[in-house]
């Protein structure tokens, strides 16, 4: 009893500091991903607003603390694989019945491939959310290219955002970030960090996250294609949030973003079965937009319980949302949630090299 008590409060545990991601990551995320659908409102349609919102959601919360290099780096290490996820769910609804399994050897792949460097495991992370947030939008071919467009335009107009927002709080701040170059860290080469990757892989460690990442993704692409019209894609989205790269049986990470995604699914049926007009729909996703950085940096359980109806809210379209919806969506979290749990005992028992 008082291990789950520990655990528990580890999950509710603030962990951030006191000044969190700074006021201009968490202007530019709510101008980053709220403008475009505050635009779509004025005109009248939100759908084209949210899926550029979408585009923004992908870039928002970049830090403006460190310098104009540093954020260009930090938004290309966003921007490249929001891109990249985005043109190849376009791709890939051109392809009929295999595009969920190419879908999931990407997603393996890439989850592999980032065991190179920790740039590359964030990088490929984060493509591997987006390729399932993408898939999860509504529409095909011809109309997927349009939605494509506008995600891609939303990624820019969310970039060039963060820019201006970084440029002009450096400059109206009366501390200088340029204090003298830094200690250049010893950092191993390319081929050192290629060399050990390798490595890792002749052992089943070095497989674990991507072999976990792509079956439990495969099992939630057999359910959605077993009771199709249930929002089971959800169960991926789940997934995706869920997963990590150490395996650990009861993860502290894994029960803040379970009960926080399961609480944002709750509290974005409230809402949308509220049936909202569109100014408190774009109110809400931009007041989402900006405690999303804020609540990263401190706690995962807030930051999933953000990000999750955020998510709902772009996919949704604002538009209303059956009672019916809301009961799938909780049941896909807790399915998605027992397939990383079980992915995560199943690698613990029948793989004996871990920690990679």
């Amino acid at each position: 009893m008082s291990g789950g008590r520990t655990h528990l409060a580890a999950a509710l545990r603030w962990t951030g500091s006191a000044d969190g991601p700074g006021r201009a990551a968490v202007l530019g995320a709510m101008l980053g991903t709220g403008g475009p659908a505050a635009l779509a409102a004025v005109a009248g349609d939100l759908g084209p607003g949210m899926a550029a919102a979408l585009g923004g959601l992908m870039i928002g919360g970049v830090p403006v603390g460190d310098g104009a290099a540093a954020q260009v780096r930090a938004i290309l290490g966003r921007l490249v694989p929001a891109v990249a996820a985005t043109i190849t769910v376009a791709v890939l609804a051109r392809d009929g019945g295999w595009a969920d399994a190419v879908l999931v050897a990407l997603a393996g792949g890439a989850a592999l491939v980032g065991g190179i460097s920790r740039p590359l495991a964030a990088a490929t992370t984060r493509f591997v959310l987006f390729l399932i947030i993408a898939a999860a939008l509504p529409g095909t071919d011809p109309g997927r290219s349009g939605v494509t467009l506008l995600i891609l335009a939303g990624a820019v107009w969310a970039s060039v955002v963060a820019l201006v927002v970084g440029v002009v709080s450096r400059s109206l701040s009366a501390r200088s970030t340029d204090g003298g170059p830094e200690p250049a860290a010893i950092r191993p080469s390319r081929w050192q960090l290629l060399r050990r990757w390798l490595h890792t892989l002749r052992h089943p460690g070095g497989w674990q996250y991507a072999l976990r990442l792509a079956g439990c993704l495969a099992a939630a692409g057999l359910l959605d294609r077993l009771w199709p019209g249930h929002h089971l894609s959800w169960i991926g989205l789940t997934v995706a949030l869920l997963i990590e790269r150490p395996v650990e049986r009861y993860p502290v990470r894994l029960t803040q973003r379970a009960l926080g995604t399961a609480l944002g699914v709750v509290a974005a049926g409230a809402w949308l079965l509220w049936h909202p007009p569109g100014w408190a729909v774009v109110a809400g996703v931009v007041l989402l937009a900006g405690i999303r950085p804020w609540a990263s940096a401190g706690n995962y359980l807030l930051y999933s319980a953000a990000m999750t109806p955020l998510v709902i809210a772009i996919l949704d379209a604002g538009g209303p949302t059956a009672p019916g919806v809301l009961v799938d969506r909780m049941l896909a979290t807790l399915a998605g949630t027992a397939l990383v749990l079980a992915a995560n005992r199943l690698a613990l028992r029948y793989l004996p090299t871990l920690g990679t």
